[in-house]
């Protein structure tokens, strides 16, 4: 997993610093009609149309009776009965062009979410740092902070979670490395304060592969690193759109879906696909 994130963070990186403080939902949008052409190309390539369309007929049939014999409750349950298992062909139908969707549509989102779903702290603002061990690394950890930060405690250490955590205070804006030692081991991670919109790393995993989806900013940890997960605190991104701010992780993603759904329908009929 590490390979391909290598290869796609550069590419990511490169084309959101062209978009650079733009609004969010004009970059949902961008991003979203190259995605829809893509899904809607996969659909009708890898996808029986014929068959799509037959049993949409047979639904659109079914719920037609329901409402010519709306007095007949037998007429009516059968009906229904037979929608049920139009669907379930239909589902079934879709999962073929699926198949080829999701793979590329995670990829785009997981990396998209580290530019939009969070934000850099701001001078002034605290994080939570937590660095997780490997269960047979004890306490002895110490976190080594750049000038520009101050840990407002010391290291806490909860021995069931196999974790130490610290508060530490952002005072400068920039681009900082944490160190944290155990003996002549280091383990490192990221934390932004302030400035332009960028890749942000909530999170440094292992070698776990959904970690490694999920959290593709940074090189995983080795397995032979004494740590075995770094998280940062950093606040979820505000988005606004249509004069509405809502603050979330996941609202930058709920907008880029729906611009999703609504650019492929609006381009299935030049594209001549069945849905």
């Amino acid at each position: 997993m590490e390979a391909l994130n290598s290869i796609l963070r550069p590419i990511f990186d490169a084309t959101n610093a062209l978009m650079g403080d733009w609004p969010v939902w004009l970059v949902c949008l961008i991003w979203a009609i190259p995605l829809s052409v893509f899904a809607l190309w996969a659909f009708k390539k890898f996808s029986n149309q014929d068959a799509i369309s037959a049993t949409k007929d047979k639904i659109y049939a079914c719920l037609f009776e329901i409402r010519l014999f709306n007095d007949d409750i037998r007429a009516i349950l059968r009906a229904q009965w037979e929608i049920l298992g139009h669907v379930l062909k239909y589902q079934a139908l879709s999962l073929k062009p699926m198949i080829w969707i999701l793979p590329p549509t995670l990829l785009m989102m997981v990396h998209l979410h580290a530019f939009y779903g969070f934000r850099a702290l701001r001078p002034g603002e605290e994080a939570l740092v937590i660095a997780t061990l490997k269960a047979e690394v004890g306490n002895e950890l110490r976190l080594e902070l750049p000038s520009g930060l101050t840990a407002e405690t010391p290291g806490v250490w909860a021995p069931e979670m196999h974790q130490m955590a610290w508060r530490i205070r952002a005072d400068l804006p920039g681009d900082y490395l944490l160190r944290f030692r155990k003996g002549d081991q280091e383990a490192t991670k990221t934390l932004r304060v302030g400035g332009r919109r960028g890749r942000l790393s909530p999170e440094r995993p292992g070698r776990d592969f959904v970690a490694q989806l999920e959290w593709p900013s940074e090189e995983p940890f080795g397995r032979a690193s004494f740590v075995q997960k770094i998280n940062v605190s950093y606040p979820e991104a505000v988005v606004s759109f249509l004069g509405l701010e809502m603050q979330s992780q996941w609202a930058w993603m709920i907008l880029f879906f729906v611009m999703t759904m609504v650019i492929a329908l609006a381009l299935k009929k030049p594209m001549g696909v069945e849905l």
